[in-house]
């Protein structure tokens, strides 16, 4: 495997891991806040449909 190629799935697995399955980890009142209390909601709609497309990935890169 190339290292580009390590360095593009590290990058995704930490967008995936830390962003779009876990925000209650990183947002502590996550379950209790309104939609628009919520931090960087529509980045994470947008990361959870592209991290599913890989023709997205050079854009969630950049």
């Amino acid at each position: 495997m190339s290292y580009e190629k390590q360095k593009i799935e590290a990058i995704l697995k930490e967008i995936f891991d830390n962003f779009i399955t876990e925000p209650e980890i990183k947002f502590g009142a996550w379950d209790n806040s309104k939609d628009d209390e919520r931090p960087f909601s529509s980045e994470r709609k947008f990361y959870s449909e592209a991290v599913r497309h890989s023709e997205f990935h050079p854009l969630i890169l950049k």
